[in-house]
């Protein structure tokens, strides 16, 4: 069993940026902002990204910096830390964010509760399933486009030699001297194309 979740489900992430103080010290560094984000308010909007190149979820946020200005950041991007949480034996940057130190405390298996424990692991599968679903999609239909490309390939390269072969037999007629009419009615191919052999 891994020492430390996956922040990319939803369970995971949920419990580390549901909590501001995580949140608001993360954009702050995200933004590097001239002036750094003193409150945040979750707004009721929760979206679930759209293709498989994304993970997680997507959180809209208010935001208010120390000067009074007011924004809404849209968090979609993840960092480093998060993206390879579940595979760390021990943080890093704990030197240097004294809140890396408390998150390691925080995304640690062992402090879950069994309840906490029981809804990671459901949001786990659910990750798992999801993952799983998609590489499967994408193989399947990689598979059944490289057959129809194939079947399509055979029947073009059928429907060439078949012209061809009509192509040969025109030829040969048109230099016995068959009339036209005659090479057309057999071959179906137009008198302009007759003419041009």
């Amino acid at each position: 069993m891994k020492k430390f979740m996956n922040p990319l489900v939803d369970a995971g992430f949920k419990r580390i940026f549901g909590r501001k103080m995580y949140m608001r010290e993360f954009l702050n560094d995200l933004l590097m902002r001239e002036h750094p984000i003193r409150h945040i308010w979750f707004l009721d909007k929760e979206m679930v990204p759209d293709s498989d190149r994304d993970h997680g979820v997507v959180y809209d946020l208010y935001c208010e910096a120390d000067n009074g200005e007011q924004f809404i950041v849209e968090i979609d991007k993840w960092l480093y830390v998060l993206t390879n949480m579940n595979r760390f034996k021990s943080f890093p940057f704990k030197k240097d964010k004294p809140i890396f130190m408390q998150m390691e405390e925080l995304a640690n298996l062992s402090t879950f509760s069994k309840e906490e424990m029981l809804m990671y692991e459901k949001s786990l599968d659910n990750y798992r399933i999801n993952r799983l679903v998609q590489e499967t999609c994408r193989d399947e239909g990689f598979q059944e486009g490289k057959e129809q490309g194939l079947k399509q390939g055979i029947e073009q390269g059928i429907e060439q030699g078949m012209r061809k072969k009509v192509l040969q037999i025109a030829r040969k007629m048109k230099d016995t001297q068959t009339p036209i009419d005659i090479i057309m009615e057999i071959t179906d191919l137009s008198q302009d194309e007759i003419e041009k052999l």
